[in-house]
């Protein structure tokens, strides 16, 4: 294969054989350009054998594409920028829908998100999709080539790139690789997608054969005589590949995985092998003539064959290099790239007087090929024919080779150059006749599969010969005759009728024996003529909308589809009845009707309208039971119902108290003892039960029509009473059956009825305790004297105590000279370690007796201070006695170390620290800097500062 860009020069222009064509792009990818995916180790080579051996079958040079990274040619490396160049290339081929184009691709593949890619020479890992190729981008590319059969031959089973090559541990194929690299299913191609393995399998490669294992036994099978199709080439494949993966690691398995866009891969993937025979003439013919194939140090002898020619059989697009040596004659050279099939060589040597002139080469070739071709009357071969002459002008005379149609022999001029080689292509003309053809409606013409561009009725100049004519019309069958034309002759065929498509519809509805109409697209019906069940044709466009008609029930519409020529159980429809009309009629009149529970609005006499059926039919009136019938509503139609008399309905309600006094109020109607039986309506009923001192009682009672009910309640609560309680003095206390009220007397409280106990206390007077009756709906009001306590005695003085410092106290060492006062105690603080002292319970007068002058500072906007004179603050009159309970007081200023121990406890963050301090580099005063910092979330004082007192806090 590494002469395929070198050949490719020489062969390009050649032309193709008639027929089906194969198209291939193999890419290959063994080592990365930035190391960032790991190497493989036969990617490339299977690459290279892929295509090759489609060349060694025939497939034509510059219809094969190998890109891969040993390529010395830039343009030909496997990165996603020539992959989709190339698949560019393919889409401006002509090709037809007998072609086929095979993407085949070795390398690595990976899932990133939810796009497929495939790892092409230039991936980064870090940058899959920039730097990959998207299986999406290949898809896109693949649409637009106009092949007619698609294979993708993916050998990249493999998800993790980083895991090393085909076989290698956690490298089995993702669910969503495989999902993208599948083909979509009913596509108008043929496209199929054959992998090496399937999902949540591996890929595994055999060292012994150079090979991976899907590649080698796809090698294998791709090597018969004949021509193969996709289908049993993944036959083939999956079982060999199968059997070596079970015998090979002990029933682990790869499988490989065919997915078919239309069910069945029957097209052709490879034509069958073609030899390529070369028949050599020389002039003289007594030369010999030696051929050598590229690589060959040595030509060989051609002998003559059985015939008496000189023929080799070689495989196609062989580089051969010819020699022919004769006495007399000037030694000649020829050089030529083999083809399919036959072909011819003519070697003119010049004598030996005409050496002088300059011999150059020259190709012949006819469409189509095998014609013979006679150089200056001389038969020199058939084409294609290579020809070595002298400079000049020739007559070259064509004569078609024998087919089914004939052809016009022609005679050309061919005139060769100093310099490059000679082509001379020629086409035969067909040898016409003319056809006229007809139709029952206008047709489109086909002669031979192609659109001439012709419509029914015409007449037509077609090649003599057999042709197939075919006339095709839109929702009608192709029709096609087979005609045979001689030259110069008139061919009058009978008119041909268009069969329109159309399927066969069986029609069911539910109740049968409903009309069938056609719905038209301007909403006309159209009578189909027949009624339920039945069946129709449906013509093209194969589908219809069809209307069904039955008295008594509604319309119903059903779109029907078919395919031509088959029968459609269409949908069974179900006809809805019409509403129909039924006269209720009650006594009294005025009920309201209700069908099947629904109410209608409607009240008797009525004509009511209703579904079609059975139907349960209730009349509601107040005071009356309801009464409920049933009724048959005809579809479409009037009935009357049999007249129906309405029962009154009266309930009874009797309600009761235990306490005799108890009224009875219903519905907020005069009050009646309790005992009286009242006639009421059925329903819900407010009744209220009261009497003088006692709390009302609300009751709602629901009765059915005709029910009589009785109700006997417990006796009414009594309703709280207002106690107003007073006490000389004013002011004092009130507990009130063991509940301090909020308010001293004078005060006015609502007990319950009863025993009352009651407290009175006040200062510097005997608390008061009494009993008071208060009776149902009676106030009471009463005043109650306090007696006043004589003067307390002085409070004795305690005594000292003897050891006022307790056990393990210290005070820090920087407190110098400290003694313990007497009669004092101490102690140590628990969080902060500070010494403190205990400050004994004492009074003292606060405040001042008159308004005292005092100095105070006033402090201007920009900080400047000014000495004032001002008033005492109103709230420091008058002067009072005031007592301070005991407590403990720290004996020194809180200093930075122990203020640093708060601000972390509480844990004070930077947006609430001003609001307790200034930290160092945040304060410009001359007279005190800070000295506590903030390191990180954490405060701490300046080194030497841990026992000053802490300055600058608010």
């Amino acid at each position: 294969m590494r002469r395929l860009g070198w050949l490719l020069a020489v062969v390009m222009g050649l032309g193709t054989a008639q027929g089906a064509e194969t198209y291939v792009l193999a890419v290959a990818v063994d080592k990365y350009r930035y190391g960032t995916v790991s190497e493989l180790k036969f990617a490339e080579r299977d690459a290279e054998a892929f295509a090759n051996a489609f060349v060694d079958r025939g497939v034509p040079l510059d219809h094969v594409t190998l890109l891969m990274t040993r390529n010395p040619n830039v343009l030909d490396r496997p990165d996603s920028t020539n992959i989709i160049d190339r698949l560019e290339r393919f889409q401006r081929v002509d090709m037809t829908a007998d072609d086929t184009f095979v993407f085949f691709f070795s390398g690595h593949g990976i899932q990133v998100g939810d796009e497929s890619y495939l790892l092409t020479e230039e991936t980064r890992m870090n940058d899959v999709a920039r730097t990959a190729l998207a299986m999406a981008d290949v898809r896109k590319r693949l649409e637009g080539i106009k092949a007619g059969n698609v294979l993708l031959l993916i050998d990249a089973c493999r998800n993790d790139p980083k895991s090393g090559g085909r076989g290698d541990i956690d490298n089995a194929m993702s669910d969503e690789f495989g999902k993208a690299i599948r083909p979509k299913i009913d596509t108008a191609r043929n496209v199929a997608t054959f992998t090496a393995c399937a999902v949540g399998q591996r890929a595994y490669e055999m060292p012994e054969m150079q090979h991976g294992a899907f590649t080698y036994f796809l090698l294998n099978s791709i090597n018969t005589p004949n021509s193969i199709s996709v289908a049993q080439l993944a036959d083939s494949v999956t079982k060999q590949v199968s059997t070596w993966a079970e015998r090979t690691f002990g029933g682990v398995k790869q499988t490989p995985e065919l997915t078919v866009s239309k069910g069945v891969a029957a097209f052709a993937l490879v034509p069958p092998k073609v030899e390529s025979i070369l028949q050599v003439r020389s002039d003289p013919a007594t030369a010999k003539i030696y051929y050598r194939l590229d690589g060959e140090a040595q030509g060989q002898l051609m002998t003559p064959g059985p015939d008496g020619r000189l023929t080799v059989t070689l495989k196609p697009y062989t580089h051969l290099y010819l020699t022919a040596v004769a006495p007399g004659y000037v030694e000649e050279k020829l050089e030529l790239v083999t083809e399919r099939g036959p072909q011819w060589c003519r070697i003119a040597m010049r004598p030996q007087k005409d050496a002088a002139k300059l011999p150059t080469d020259a190709v012949v070739r006819t469409t189509p090929p095998g014609g013979m071709v006679m150089i200056d009357g001389v038969d020199s071969g058939s084409s294609p024919l290579f020809c070595r002459l002298p400079v000049g002008t020739y007559r070259v005379t064509l004569v078609p080779p024998d087919s089914e149609r004939p052809y016009a022999k022609k005679t050309v001029e061919l005139k060769t150059v100093e310099t490059g080689a000679t082509e001379l292509r020629e086409p035969f003309d067909f040898i016409k006749g003319r056809v006229r053809i007809s139709s029952d409606k206008p047709a489109a013409i086909f002669i031979d599969g192609e659109n001439i561009r012709r419509i029914t009725p015409a007449e037509l100049d077609v090649p003599a010969g057999n042709c197939t004519i075919e006339l095709r019309l839109d929702g009608h069958l192709d029709d096609r005759v087979e005609v045979r034309v001689k030259p110069n002759d008139l061919v009058e065929v009978p008119q041909r009728k268009m069969t329109p498509l159309f399927f066969k519809a069986v029609i069911k509805s539910e109740p049968a024996g409903a009309e069938v109409f056609y719905k038209e697209s301007n909403g006309r019906l159209t009578p189909a003529g027949i009624e339920t069940p039945d069946s129709l044709f449906i013509e093209y466009p194969l589908e219809r909308t069809l209307v069904f008609k039955r008295a008594g029930y509604d319309d119903a519409e059903l779109k029907v589809k078919g395919e031509a020529n088959q029968t459609v159980e269409a949908p069974k429809v179900l006809l809805n009845p019409k509403p129909g009309t039924i006269f209720v009629a009650s006594m009294p009149f005025g009920a309201a009707i209700l069908v099947d529970g629904k109410d209608t609005g409607l009240k008797t006499p009525a004509n009511v309208p209703a579904p079609a059926g059975e139907r349960e039919i209730t009349l509601r009136l107040e005071d009356h039971e309801d009464c409920i019938f049933k009724a048959t509503v005809p579809a479409g139609q009037f009935a009357p119902a049999d007249p129906q008399v309405l029962k009154p309905c009266i309930s009874c309600l009797t309600v009761g108290c235990k306490l005799g006094a108890a009224t009875v109020i219903i519905n907020g109607a005069e009050p009646v003892v309790q005992g009286t039986a009242v006639n009421v309506k059925p329903g819900k009923h407010e009744v209220v039960l009261k009497a003088p001192g006692y709390v009302e009682r609300r009751l709602t009672i629901e009765l059915k029509p005709g029910e009589r009910k009785t109700l006997l309640e417990d006796a009414l609560a009594p309703a709280k009473v207002a106690v107003t309680i007073n006490s000389t003095p004013v002011g004092a206390t009130v507990i009130l059956n063991g509940t301090k009220l909020e308010r001293p007397t004078p005060v006015t409280e609502l007990v319950n009825p009863g025993e009352l106990t009651l407290k009175l206390e006040a200062p510097d007077h005997k608390p008061l305790e009494d009993k008071l009756q208060v009776a149902v709906g009676t106030a009471v009001e009463k005043v109650w004297a306090l007696e006043k306590l004589p003067p307390p005695p002085p409070p004795k003085p305690e005594p000292p105590k003897e050891d006022p410092v307790p056990a393990g106290f210290r005070v820090p060492d920087y407190l110098t000279g400290w003694k313990a006062l007497p009669n004092a105690k101490y102690r140590i603080a628990e969080k902060d370690g500070m010494p403190q002292v205990y400050v004994a319970r004492t009074s003292y007068t606060m405040g001042s007796t008159d308004l005292e002058r005092h100095d105070f500072w006033e402090v201007l906007g920009k900080g400047e201070r000014v000495w004032v004179n001002g008033d005492a603050f109103r709230g420091e009159t008058p002067a009072r006695q005031v007592t301070v309970t005991g407590f403990w007081m720290d004996m020194h200023e809180v200093t930075n170390a122990q203020y640093c121990l708060f601000l972390n406890d509480m844990r004070v963050d930077e947006g609430e620290r001003q609001s307790w301090i200034h930290i160092a580099g945040e304060w410009d005063n001359p007279f005190a800097s800070p000295q506590i910092e903030r390191i990180g979330s954490r405060y701490k004082p300046r080194n030497g500062f841990e026992h000053h007192p802490v300055i600058l806090v608010s």
